[in-house]
């Protein structure tokens, strides 16, 4: 692995990976202040992070949080830290390792898991960011990769499902994991304030007695909604709206296959293109609309440029009649 030396000015240039690559959120500035002074009070810098080349692009890698204190050092030139052996001549020498977007990623799900773990939902958007930036990619390999159990690893997946407010609750630790996973097998739109309280009140015993009643009382429901006929002897197919992130997701998933097949210069499948095509004109990205939203915006800003430029005419204009008022005011006084 190369090592490189990195000016000041380079180091605190280097971006945190797009935050859907991450395995947990950048650390704040409180976090990075307390690890700052620890490793000022300490006089040692444990384990030099290392340094991300993502597609080619430097960024920040193993180590967020020393990486977040070291800038901050820099930033407020904190000499307990900036003395140290470590860094010279307003520069330090970093690890350099090439890494698609990933190996990052899966990079850092096993390194926070030893160190600061992710929050459950960050943890389940990583993984399942892994499955849709690589379509070969199993839910067996996956598993394997990250030390988890497939039955763990559809678990922790299952969580993408809650609502906003079910996974706010859970990251705050107000509701249990394992009841948290277990409102996941209830559709999300069912998924009521009554529900979410019960998972943070309830032992596991009772919320998953509680979850078997609502189980329960959905398939009565679509039995009654069905005209009484057996779901379980007739499938009727229901329709289903899905969400903004499930659609996102689907996106995502199509411009990753989108890249892939033309990564080396070639042409993508049809079948892949109209996927691509398809959730652009969804999310109103398509070429025309595009083309429309452009010729609109071009049309505005011209439109403001003239008004601007009118407004500048009309005070030019009032100063020149305001001077020429004024000096016709010294004429007659002479």
């Amino acid at each position: 692995m190369p090592i490189r030396r990195f000016s000041f000015e380079e180091i605190l240039d280097l971006a945190y990976p797009d935050e859907s690559f991450q395995s947990r959120p950048a650390p704040t500035v409180e976090e990075a202040r307390a690890l700052m002074e620890q490793i000022g009070e300490d006089k040692e810098l444990i384990n030099a992070p290392t340094v991300y080349e993502v597609n080619g692009i430097p960024c920040v890698g193993d180590g967020h949080r020393r990486f977040a204190a070291i800038k901050l050092a820099i930033a407020e030139d904190y000499r307990p830290v900036l003395d140290l052996p470590f860094f010279e001549s307003g520069g330090a020498h970093f690890r350099v390792e090439s890494k698609s977007e990933l190996s990052s990623l899966l990079n850092q799900i096993s390194a926070n898991a030893s160190t600061k773990p992710p929050t459950n939902a960050q943890y389940a958007k990583s993984l399942l960011k892994c499955l849709t930036m690589d379509p070969n990619l199993t839910r067996e390999d996956l598993a394997r990769k990250t030390g988890l159990s497939v039955k763990r690893l559809d678990q922790i997946l299952s969580l993408n499902s809650l609502p906003e407010e079910a996974q706010k609750l859970n990251n705050e630790g107000n509701m249990p994991l394992t009841q948290a996973i277990a409102l996941a097998t209830i559709p999300r739109a069912l998924v009521d304030e009554e529900l979410e309280k019960k998972a943070c009140t309830q032992s596991s015993t009772e919320f998953s007695q509680t979850i078997a009643d609502k189980k329960e009382q959905i398939r009565k429901d679509r039995l009654l909604a069905s005209g009484g006929r057996n779901p379980s002897r007739e499938f009727i197919p229901e329709k289903k709206l899905r969400t903004k992130q499930e659609l996102e997701e689907l996106f995502i998933s199509a411009q990753s296959m989108f890249d892939m097949e033309t990564a080396d210069g070639s042409e993508a499948s049809t079948e892949t293109k109209a996927r691509l095509d398809f959730f652009k004109e969804i999310f109103s990205l398509d070429e025309k609309t595009v083309s429309e939203a452009r010729t609109a915006f071009e049309k505005n800003k011209l439109e403001k440029e003239k008004a601007a430029a009118l407004r500048r005419k009309q005070r030019s204009d009032e100063t020149i009649a305001n001077v020429e008022k004024t000096l016709a005011g010294f004429s007659e006084e002479e």
